[in-house]
């Protein structure tokens, strides 16, 4: 056979040996090989649409333009949108738990219901499963929801409601997904990787006074979460905005939700690189252990489980665009931080 390559302005003619042919032959098997285990790997994770395609959506977006699609439905907020995007983003290795408290009509229903319906791969607890036990069943002795719930997104109602008898074994799970059951009926070694979003309610059921006092759960098990979310009321204009929205079905996440399911799951697989500036980095870590000197003490518990929250918030924040940890993500993780913790020194009614 004859073939033909074209170098500058000179066009080369040669016959190829049976021995080149082969090599070539080989070549294009080892490549198909190589192609059907990247598209078999993906598929493993969730992943069927042309990554190409999910790629593009995703770098057209960013992360402004997944929390804000994703969540147009929801007025306000804003605070509450980007954290929940962050935990949507980051891995199961190196999950960002968020925990989000707020009064009855203050948008988290629809924040949980949102998720819930445009991504896969969702464990949804109810508020009777939480009061029975999510690591434990109480009644049965059985293993609870979150055992069961590896590799997957886990949502959680009203976990104020959690068993002071189940809180210990989270403190386990959520840190290093990894606990010991030692009960009557029980004895085993869990491990289960997940992602937790957990809506809670005030103290009371409402805000008063300074909202970091209606933190209903204890500050060692607040400290597993990365993000400790206040939500704001919204207005009657802007309910009535909501509601009109929802009648004409604009919002582009209920028309393309499985594009940003296969962004999120895509994403999960990118590894961004630190690129940001020494000294940026320098006062990022210097503002977080201002965070952590003033607030180890109190209710929103901030300790030195920040050192892994700092790192995990701009990687899932860089992988959101399939870019790496530069000096803008390192700025937008710490003002979502700062925002998240300054929204608990407000005072309620």
């Amino acid at each position: 056979s004859i073939a033909v390559s074209e170098r500058g302005n000179v066009i080369h003619i040669f016959k190829k040996s049976p021995v080149f042919s082969k090599i070539l032959e080989q070549a294009e098997i080892q490549k198909t090989m190589l192609m059907q285990r990247k598209e078999d790997e993906l598929k493993s994770k969730g992943i069927f649409l042309s990554p190409d395609e999910v790629k593009d959506f995703a770098v057209n977006r960013g992360f402004e333009g997944f929390w804000k699609n994703v969540f147009s439905e929801i007025r306000g907020n804003e605070v509450m949108k980007k954290a929940l995007s962050v935990s949507l983003f980051s891995t199961f290795n190196e999950p960002v738990h968020t925990l989000v408290i707020g009064e009855p009509g203050s948008s988290k229903t629809l924040a949980k219901e949102i998720i819930e319906s445009s991504f896969k791969d969702i464990s949804t607890i109810g508020a009777n499963t939480t009061r029975a036990g999510l690591v434990c069943n109480l009644g049965t002795g059985d293993l609870g929801a979150l055992p069961h719930s590896n590799n997957k997104v886990v949502l959680v109602d009203e976990f104020d409601k959690i068993p002071e008898s189940d809180i210990e074994y989270c403190y386990e799970l959520l840190s290093n997904g990894k606990c010991s059951i030692h009960s009557s009926r029980l004895h085993t070694e869990i491990e289960s990787h997940f992602i937790m979003i957990a809506f809670a309610n005030p103290v009371d059921g409402v805000f008063r006074g300074r909202a970091m006092n209606e933190i209903p759960l204890p500050p060692l098990l607040i400290s597993r979460f990365a993000l400790v979310i206040k939500t704001e009321n919204i207005s009657e204009k802007e309910r009535k905005e909501l509601f009109k929205e929802k009648f004409f079905g604009g919002s582009e996440i209920r028309k393309k939700s499985l594009y940003y399911d296969q962004w999120v799951k895509m994403a999960r697989t990118f590894e961004p690189e630190v690129r940001a500036s020494e000294d940026n980095i320098d006062r990022y870590i210097e503002n977080a252990s201002k965070i952590v000197e003033k607030y180890q003490s109190t209710n929103l518990r901030r300790d030195l489980r920040m050192g892994d929250y700092i790192r995990r918030i701009p990687f899932s924040i860089a992988r959101a665009s399939f870019r790496d940890v530069n000096d803008d993500v390192l700025k937008e993780s710490e003002e979502l931080i700062r925002d998240s913790i300054l929204a608990w020194e407000e005072h309620g009614k």
